[in-house]
């Protein structure tokens, strides 16, 4: 039998560290990327067709990474860890908005 506060602390780890890392990028970078006449709709769709995308997949990558692995708990801890990569790394790769007026049709994307 595991350990159940390992278990919880594991958890509580990955998702204050894992989710949140790929979440805060997210949340400052998304409505800058947008100008004011499309801001909700851009954000809307690009969160949620990535959570449909990523999120509706991972379980089954989890299990089949599980599977492949006699279960190791590091595998999918790596695949968690190349997510929050892949977040971090497209903020270097997005257009600068500083000195954009994003009231502007003209200075939206």
């Amino acid at each position: 039998m595991g350990n159940v506060t390992l278990v919880w602390v594991v958890m509580v780890m990955g998702i204050a560290l894992g989710v949140q890392s790929m979440l805060g990028p997210q949340c400052a970078l998304l409505p800058e990327l947008f100008g004011s006449q499309h801001r909700f709709t851009g954000v809307a769709l690009s969160r949620e067709l990535s959570a449909v995308l990523a999120g509706g997949f991972a379980p089954l990558i989890g299990v089949t990474l599980l599977a492949a692995t006699n279960h190791s708990w590091l595998v999918p801890a790596l695949y968690s860890l190349v997510l929050a990569l892949i977040s971090f790394g497209t903020t270097f790769f997005t257009p600068e908005t500083r000195g954009r007026d994003l009231g502007l049709l003209e200075d939206a994307s």
